[in-house]
């Protein structure tokens, strides 16, 4: 009975840590970029609100968003409220961004409450051509601050090659933790793969193969993973539409150190008839019960 209740209790956690994998690599392909004008017809649409839905053990917690955007369509602060099986609370945080002259963004911060504190900051550098070439991250949680220093290299085509965390200081003292991230690329310029190192070793701790069409729409990765002695795979196939673009990611297959589970779940988009994407459902389980909605409102800019 007990290692029912363990293998159970396995399954259940690999099945939500999976579709977190899932929900990564569509952030890196770009799949979930939906606040990316689309420009048609000489018209521009800009993110104005999101609404997110999730559904945690009995409680439902919805998120809503509201996007103040410049001339550009980009966001320059973006307001976070939230409820609990319908009632509302106060404002629970605010993002806001700055941009170059060029429309980089050039800081991000993150204050919550109650006090609207900055919590994080993150400021970007560009080298002449407008990529990114650094990141400082600076954020503070329960009387602690912390610091990361991250470095990019980019190819030919403004694409990172490698990501590599330079320094990361904790409360003024400065430690030795390095690592990265390093891509491949087709001759088509599509990513074929990704992989994580960590120190001291540059040990490869995860790895991502990507897999196209003939159009070079993404139709499946494979990711590996190491983490305390334990290894684990999942394949995601994608189902695209006219566009490219995803409608469909599905979690096919997961092992753990050679062990096959039936973990089963995805991701579902639908986009407006301008291209930019509605809504994204994530559904877990065999029956594919929907664990979280985002719906997006956009506006004319």
């Amino acid at each position: 009975m007990i290692r029912m209740e363990k293998t159970n209790s396995i399954a259940s956690g690999i099945k939500y840590f999976v579709l977190a994998i899932i929900i990564s690599l569509c952030t890196l392909t770009g799949c979930m970029q939906a606040n990316n004008p689309f420009e048609s017809s000489g018209t521009r649409y800009a993110i104005k609100k999101t609404t997110e839905t999730v559904v945690l053990d009995n409680d439902t917690v919805t998120v809503v968003s509201i996007y103040e955007n410049n001339e550009r369509g980009q966001p320059i602060t973006i307001t976070k409220t939230a409820s609990v099986n319908g009632t509302e609370y106060e404002t629970t945080g605010i993002t806001r961004y700055e941009y170059t002259d060029n429309g980089d963004v050039s800081s991000m911060t993150v204050s919550t409450a109650p006090d609207f504190a900055v919590e994080a900051s993150t400021f970007y550098e560009y080298d002449s051509n407008h990529r990114l070439i650094r990141t400082i991250e600076t954020g503070t949680y329960d009387g602690n601050t912390a610091t990361i220093v991250t470095e990019y290299q980019n190819n030919s085509r403004g694409k990172p090659i490698s990501v590599t965390f330079k320094n990361f200081t904790l409360n003024g003292t400065e430690y030795e933790v390095t690592g990265g991230i390093n891509y491949e690329y087709t001759e088509h310029g599509d990513v074929s793969s990704m992989i994580v190192t960590v120190a001291p070793d540059f040990t490869v701790e995860k790895s991502t193969l990507y897999e196209y069409d003939s159009n070079h729409h993404l139709i499946r990765t494979t990711e590996t993973g190491t983490y305390d002695g334990n290894t684990a795979t999942a394949v995601a196939e994608y189902q695209n539409n006219s566009r490219g673009q995803p409608i469909s990611v599905i979690l096919k297959n997961f092992s753990l150190n050679g062990t096959e589970y039936e973990v089963t779940g995805g991701i579902y988009y639908e986009y407006t008839e301008h291209g930019d994407v509605q809504s994204i459902i994530l559904t877990t389980g065999s029956d594919f019960t929907i664990a979280k909605t985002t719906v997006y409102e956009y506006e004319r800019i």
